[in-house]
Formats: C-alpha cells, structure tokens, sequence
C-alpha cells in the first residue's frame, strides 16, 4: 500500500508541474484525464481522498514558491543594463574562445544565472580564474530571457535552462570580483568540495588524451570538445538512452565500495553509513546533473531508509521520492530529454528485475526509441544488440579503466590504450550504415505506443497492441517521409541566407545556401554544435530527410556557405553546385575538405548549364571568383507559383538578368544581399511585381539590413514583405493553385492561405 501512495503521488507531482509549465497544453489534458481514470479504477477510497488533498496542497506550494520558473514569459528587466551581484564556484566557469560563461547564484535572492563575458583585457581575466576559492562577482551588463527557438524543431535553449532552473542570461560588459565575507559553515563546505573538483578538473589535464576524456565525462560529468567525437559516435549507435541513465556508474562505484571495504571484514552497516556521507559530495564532484543526481540520490535514500525504519522503501518507493524531491528543487526538470529517459528507464529497469540482459535491453530500447524519434528523429536498427554488448563493455573495461587510470599513475598508459580501443570500436561501428531517419514522431504517439507498452506486461490481447504499435510507426513514417505538398522554407540563420525546396512526396530536396557564422578577428573553431546543425540538420532530419539531391552556393561569402561542412556531418550531398569558377577557389576547397563522408560531385554552373532539380539558372553569365556579382541566380516553379533567388548579387547584375530574360516573373522573391542597399534595384523589383517578398537577417545585425532604401522600395510597389529577424523561419507550403505561409516554426506565428490567380 506505501508503494501505491507513494507511485501515484510522483505521478500526480510530475503532471500537475506540466500544467503549471504549459496549462493549455492539450496533450498534458489528455494524460490527466487518463491519469484521474486510472486513480477511479483502483477503488481504494483514502488513496483517492489522500491524491486530491495533496494535489491541491502542491498545487499551491509550486505556484507560489516556483512561480518564476513557471511564468517563464513574464521579464520585466528585458535588456536592460543592470548591476547583479553573483556568487560563483571556480569549477563553474568555462571558456570557449574568449568568451567565459559560467552560473552564479545572484546574492539578493538566490536565484540562478548564466553569465556570458568577454573581457576586454587579460588582467580582467585574472581576476576571475586565477582563484581557487568561491567568489562574489559584481556584474553590469544585460539581463535578459533565453530566445525560444524561432525555426521548427529547432534546439529550445530556454527550456534547457529552465530544467535547470536558471531563467536568466547576463551578458556582461563589466565584472569585479569583490571580497567573501561572513560565510556560513555550510558555504565554506560546498566552497571546498567545488574546489576539489576544480583540482581534479586541473589533475586530469596531465593524464593521457583519451583517458582524461572519460575521466571529465564520468567522473565530472564534463563533456570536452576533445571528447566530442566519441559522444556523437554513441548517439549515433543509439546509445544515448544508456549514458543518460548515468547514474549507472554509480551503481558500480557503490558496489566496488562495498567490495573493497568488505575485504577488511567491515560491516554492511558502517559501509552504508559512509555511502551515506561520500555520496552527497559525489554529487557535487560529479557535476549535479540532473541524471546522476537521480542514481545517487534513489541510492541514498534506500540506505538511509534501512536505518530508519523495519521494512526499508523498494527501488521503485526510492524513485518516488527522489522524483518529488527533485521537482521541487528543479520543477521544470522534465524539459530535458535526459530527465525524462533517465527517470523513465530507471522505473522500467525497476519493475523488470528478473529479466535476462538481451530482454531487458530490448524492452528498454522499445521504451526510449519513442521518445528519441521526439528528439533526435533517427533510430540505429541494432541498438538492442550494441545495448548488450556496450553495457557489458561499460562495467566490465570503460568505467573501472577510467577509475584506475585516474588513481594509479603506473596504469595510466594501459588504462588510456583500452579506452582507445574502446573508441577505436565506437567509431567503427558508428561507420556502419545502420540508421534510420525515421523524422518527428509527434509527442501524442509517443505517449499512446509508451501506454501500449506497458500494456504488453498484461498478457490480454498481445498481437493487437503489437499490430497497434506496428501500424503507429509506419503511419507516421509514410506521413513524414511523402508529404502531400510542396514547401519552400526560409530559415531563420541569423545574419545569412539559406533557403529549402522540397516538392510534393520529396522527389526533389534541394537546399539554396547554408548560412555561416561570420568571425570578426581570429578565434579558434570548436568542435560545438553549429547552427547550421541546430536549424537546418535538425529541420531535415525532423522530416525524415539524411540526403540532398543539390545544394546550391550562390557564392564564397561564409554568412552563405559557412555551416556547410557541419551540416554534411549530418546530411549527405548529392552534388554541389556553385557559380563557375568558385569550385578553385581554396576557401571552399578547404571546406569541402571538412565533410566527414565521401565528397560530393562538384557542379560549376552558368546560364547555359541546362536546368537540375526543377530549378533555372539565370545567373552567372561568365565563369567567375565566386563574389557577389558573380552570385547564383535561380528560378523555381512549383505548381502554378514561381521563386526567385538572388543570393547577393548587386543592382547591376539584375538588370543585367533582366535584360537577358526580359520575360522574367515571379510570386515569391528572396531579396538579394539581406536588404542591403546595394541590391534590390526599383526597376528589378517593378518588372518582377511579385505577390510577396522575403528577407533574411540577423536580429541586430552591426550591418543595418534590411536598409530603409530596400523597405521604402518595397512599400512603393506595395509589396508585402516578412523578414525572418521578426518573424522568424518562414515556410511557404504549395497545395495546387493555393499556398500557405506560415512563420516562426513552432515558437509563434501566424498562418495565411491565399488563392492565387493565374496570370
């Protein structure tokens, strides 16, 4: 009966804080509604009553004590320049380039903070890092909320901070370290533990590379950019739910304790009770995710149970509490896809105790395919098989190597040689052509097939759940992969271009333009996330699409051609095209030489070179150095509606395209070089008259664009226009004689069908 009262209570905790997140959530209804039946079906009275009291006492506690994270819109202080005063631990600042961003709890009210700094000067800088002990950072700068994600199925950045509870990003101009005075013992405790773990962080530098890559991961839970390969390489081989459940290595840990411990005949209990008192800073040491957290946690609260009471609380009476524990402390955890497959996976592994290695991964891979296909839209075919044989590899060679390595320095060289195998195997079988593209299965599925799942543990009707499930995931992987329309899609890039075609069933997917990250001075490239990968690599993917029949270049500018190399490591090129003369240039020949995979067909094209991919080529003339004057030029008809790129080609060169094609219309026209003055001339965009115009810019751009010269000459023919620096991506959706616009992705817009007729 605890076990109920306890089970039911973490559920009714978990949905009530998705209500508070996002009350008009249908979806979160619906499982309510199914969650308020099942408590029906159980007839038990005082666990009915009990449910209602302690939802509505909950209800209040985390409306009112959690109200900031939950009103996540509500910022009263946006960009505006204020004076914050931090709290910072030395082991919670990291550098890329020369930008420092670390978290800080602000000193007024205990909130949380990310702060982003680039200081001016090295003796700034000093000030900052040179300590190893907990300091008080006086901060001017912008207080502002994270962006939502203004393209669809891009990375939600506010929602990964607000798991941590940090609902606020400083960009600092200035900072001050200042003087701690009058701590607490409790402070100066957590003061030495984090400088402990800075010490180690500093220790591991002076191991071998790939033993001091695990040694960050598993031990400080910091994933490096040394270390990046190998944990693309693990998502890629499915495994991503194994290592989210991450906690598994503190199981060992706790079982080699106990070993090694029980050599010197000491007792179960005092052995718990020193679990109880190392594993709390273990929590600390490792970095305080949200997934090791859970293990050590689940741990210590069985353990300490022991002592406390006869009948010490079940695996799953532990997952309870730590479950509510956790969203007090951080209510909007589940926002992370490692919250919901660590917390998940851990109660399937629970209630599946008596089950053999290859069942056990099964089911575990039945549970967590639904929720990655949500987020990462691709499903390796032999996870189950590498489950078995990596977990085995994990508690076996990888976890006590990397213990080993970082205590004995005699082993060190032995210890990174087996972790270089183990990456060595990694890779090689992340080569093998094994994934699937399955694209976005849509949350409400993925609720219904993880309902029909646990379903399966009743034996009633076994072949019409399986048949369910079955026709789920091919309904929506024929939906997904032969779209009904035709869409172009203007992506949100910042200050760049890049723009999607793909007609109806994707017989024809071709991507004009990548957009790139400008670099003003020398910084060092990092093996991170691009956003080419975030925006553009994650929207194909979403969509069931790993290849493209074209990409096209219209010219050697990065703020065009800058995350192509990035988004090849995901996608796959057909061939590339590029205005003629382009494909010498070193630049590019550099970038191509990033691409992962085999490289493409390199295409250089002219006006006379015969249509591909549906599309026209009206421009360059000549064979050139890949400039702006020399930029692609491109004409797409799709049903009965037209499109036109004119990537950054200046004034000069369309009327000079107009002069060669005199005939020349279109409905939907990308205005050149993001609204600057230099393109867009009143004479081209008379002659083209098109029904609506797009511009790509970055918001708050150091260039001005879109320039008022360009505006006033769109207003002066009255044609409307969406820039994607306020509007964010903008999809224009073909259906016959009709199209459908629609910006801003997921995050916000609105829709607009128009008919169009014909000319």
């Amino acid at each position: 009966m605890r076990k109920y009262y306890l089970l039911f209570t973490a559920f009714e905790c978990i949905l009530i804080n998705y209500l508070l997140i996002n009350p008009q959530n249908w979806i979160v209804l619906a499982v309510t509604f199914l969650y308020i039946l099942r408590v029906q079906t159980l007839g038990i009275k005082k666990l009915k009553y009990f449910l209602i009291i302690f939802g509505i006492i909950w209800y209040g506690f985390q409306s009112n004590y959690n109200y900031k994270i939950f009103q996540k819109d509500n910022f009263n202080n946006q960009n505006q320049i204020t004076n914050i005063t931090v709290r910072v631990f030395p082991d919670q600042i990291d550098q890329t380039n020369r930008i420092y961003k670390f978290i800080g709890t602000k000193i007024d009210n205990g909130e949380k903070v990310q702060v982003s700094y680039q200081p001016l000067h090295s003796d700034d800088l000093a000030k900052i890092t040179k300590s190893k002990k907990a300091k008080v950072i006086e901060i001017q700068g912008k207080e502002t909320q994270p962006e939502l994600p203004t393209n669809e199925n891009q990375f939600n950045y506010r929602n990964y901070l607000l798991s941590k509870n940090i609902r606020q990003i400083i960009y600092a101009k200035k900072c001050y370290v200042k003087n701690i005075s009058g701590e607490s013992l409790f402070d100066k405790m957590l003061e030495y533990f984090h400088s402990l773990r800075q010490n180690l962080a500093e220790y591991f530098t002076s191991l071998p590379t790939c033993l001091r890559n695990y040694c960050n991961a598993l031990i400080l839970g910091k994933i490096t950019d040394d270390f990046h390969d190998t944990s693309e390489n693990i998502k890629h081989l499915g495994l991503l739910y194994l290592f989210c459940l991450s906690g598994m290595h503190v199981f060992f840990i706790k079982k080699y304790f106990n070993e090694f411990l029980e050599l010197f005949c000491i007792t179960q209990e005092t052995i718990n009770l020193v679990l109880l008192c190392i594993l709390p800073v273990y929590c600390i040491l490792g970095g305080n995710n949200l997934s090791l957290s859970r293990a050590i946690w689940m741990i210590w609260v069985g353990i300490f149970s022991s002592f406390i009471l006869k009948n010490q609380f079940s695996g799953i009476e532990c997952w309870s509490i730590t479950v509510i524990i956790y969203l007090i402390l951080y209510p909007a955890m589940f926002l992370s896809l490692g919250a919901k497959l660590s917390y998940l996976l851990t109660f399937i592994l629970l209630c599946q105790r008596d089950q053999n290695n290859f069942m056990l991964s099964f089911k575990l891979n039945n549970y967590s395919v639904p929720l990655i296909l949500n987020s990462t839209f691709q499903w390796n075919i032999l996870t189950v098989f590498y489950s078995v044989i990596i977990g085995e590899l994990f508690e076996k060679v990888i976890f006590p190597a990397t213990l080993i390595g970082a205590t004995c320095i005699w082993f060190n060289s032995l210890c990174n040689w087996l972790l270089k195998i183990c990456d060595s195997i990694f890779n090689q079988l992340a080569q093998l052509n094994t994934i699937i593209t399955f694209g976005k299965l849509p949350m409400i599925f993925c609720i219904i097939i993880l309902i029909l799942f646990f379903q399966l543990e009743n034996n009633v009707h076994k072949k019409v759940k399986w048949m369910l499930i079955i026709l789920i995931y091919t309904g929506n992987y024929a939906y997904i992969h032969f779209p009904l329309s035709s869409e172009v899609v203007y992506f949100d890039i910042g200050q760049g271009d890049s723009t999607l075609i793909r007609t109806k069933f994707n017989q024809d997917v071709v991507l004009i333009d990548t957009g790139g990250k400008v670099n003003f001075g020398k910084q060092k490239q990092t093996k991170g996330t691009t956003m080419g990968e975030s925006v553009i690599a994650n929207y194909l993917l979403s969509k069931g699409i790993d290849q493209i029949d074209g990409l096209y270049l219209t010219h050697q500018d990065t703020d065009h051609v800058g995350y192509f190399p990035s988004i090849g490591r995901e996608i796959h090129y057909k061939k590339i095209y590029v205005p003629a003369g382009m494909e010498n240039l070193v630049s590019f020949q550099a970038r191509l030489a990033q691409i992962y995979s085999q490289r493409p067909i390199v295409v250089p094209l002219t006006n006379q070179i015969s249509a591909e991919n549906g599309l026209q080529i009206l421009h360059p003339f000549n064979a050139g150095k890949g400039t702006n004057k020399d930029s692609l030029v491109l004409l797409k008809k799709i049903n009965d509606f037209t499109f036109l790129f004119t990537g950054d080609l200046d004034q000069e060169g369309e009327l000079q395209v107009l002069e060669h094609y005199p005939m020349l219309r279109t409905d939907f026209f990308k205005v050149g070089h993001h609204g600057s003055k230099t393109a867009t001339n009143p004479n081209f965009v008379s002659h083209l008259h098109p029904k609506f115009a797009i511009i790509s810019a970055g918001r708050h751009n150091r260039f001005h664009h879109p320039n008022q010269e360009t505006l006033q000459t769109l207003n002066q023919y009255q044609i409307p226009y969406l820039l994607t620096a306020k509007d964010g991506m903008i999809k224009i959706s073909v259906y016959r004689n009709r199209y459908q616009i629609t910006n801003g992705g997921n995050a916000f817009g609105c829709t607009r069908s128009d008919s169009k007729d014909k000319r």
